[in-house]
């Protein structure tokens, strides 16, 4: 009887491995093949948690069966990399550049965004302005030049003697304002060019070549990819019924892994035609187990798996828990140090501060 108990656990547990690696491999194909393929992607991190509890499990009873989730474990051993850090800042080499990257959440300039604190758009630009960092690179960005408040071209840049380089579908003088993605910069901007993920959104990419002072030059890239665009106010309403908000949810997942498979293939093409080394940072909208990080992560070093430490959640709301903001970069640099400033509540996503050494 327990024979046969242990053959039908040892069953389950061979098809949970199973499952595990094949979520693991979902990561290598893009979505638009096949929309299951982000979700699979996706639940990686469940399929981890349940091979630990099986491995330990195993372990406790003194069977051989406990070989099938370490090897799972261990084939699925990027997964820790990408979700914990362990890193200890880099002391040693100097600090050629600091790079600010956030999602601005539009400075809260619409109504519902400031009802709790009328002044937390001014007291966002303002701690964008006084920040030290060389280049702060901004999604979600907001300006509107006759504004006092959100003529944050000026209080982010002129006044801080920053150059500026902005991607917008409107005109810098518009009487709507200007959204889209920023790039200041401290050292000089010799060009700029965009990175055309998307049509007719804020959502959009672009590049900055920048000279690093008594440096070589390189190019930085602002990217914000499609969103996840979860309602959080349907899902939290009791009133809408279980079925039709889930299902709405489930529609906009699929809708968001095919766009941003997309956009990051693109994008790629945009990294490699780089002629200077590159530094790639933006809300990607997308956990370090999907398709859109896994085609980074074959380019690039990634800032967190380098310098990070802890769990590094940059998404501050519902669904909380969610790293989804990240800086990249080519083998040129070293990262010295990254923190993520949870303590900055401005918006809906907390900002990454990157440390970079540029060596000779």
């Amino acid at each position: 009887m327990k024979r046969k108990k242990y053959r039908k656990r040892t069953y389950l547990t061979l098809f949970l491995s199973i499952l595990s690696i094949s979520s693991l491999g979902a990561s290598f194909l893009s979505p638009e093949i096949w929309w299951v393929l982000g979700f699979m992607a996706w639940s990686l991190p469940i399929w981890i948690g349940i091979n630990i509890l099986l491995f330990l499990y195993w372990m406790s009873a003194r069977k051989l069966q406990l070989l099938i989730p370490l090897i799972t474990l261990v084939v699925c051993y990027s997964f820790f990399f990408r979700t914990i850090g362990t890193n200890s800042p880099e002391e040693q080499l100097p600090t050629d550049f600091q790079l600010l990257s956030l999602n601005a959440q539009v400075f809260r300039t619409y109504a519902h965004l400031r009802k709790d604190n009328p002044d937390v758009s001014q007291n966002f630009i303002d701690w964008l302005a006084k920040h030290p960092a060389d280049i702060k690179c901004v999604q979600e960005f907001y300006h509107l030049s006759s504004s006092e408040v959100y003529n944050t071209i000026k209080k982010v840049g002129e006044e801080r003697n920053y150059q500026v380089a902005i991607h917008s579908q409107e005109n810098p003088n518009s009487e709507r304002g200007v959204f889209g993605v920023a790039i200041f910069s401290r050292f000089p901007i010799i060009n700029q060019g965009e990175v055309p993920l998307a049509e007719k959104t804020y959502q959009q990419g672009i590049y900055a070549d920048i000279v690093i002072a008594e440096k070589d030059t390189i190019r930085v890239f602002n990217i914000h990819l499609s969103s996840m665009s979860i309602d959080r106010e349907a899902i939290l309403d009791k009133n809408i019924e279980a079925e039709n908000k889930y299902k709405d949810l489930f529609n906009r997942l699929k809708r968001g892994f095919q766009k941003r498979a997309s956009q990051v293939d693109i994008l790629k093409k945009y990294i490699l035609e780089s002629p200077y080394p590159v530094v790639v940072c933006g809300d990607f909208n997308d956990l370090p187990y999907s398709y859109t990080y896994q085609k980074m992560s074959s380019l690039l070093k990634n800032a967190f798996e380098e310098a990070g430490f802890g769990l590094g959640f940059t998404y501050t709301q519902f669904p909380f828990y969610l790293r989804i903001d990240q800086q990249f970069c080519t083998e040129e640099f070293q990262v010295l140090s990254l923190e993520t400033l949870n303590h900055i509540r401005f918006s809906d996503h907390s900002p990454l501060l990157v440390k970079y050494h540029l060596p000779n």
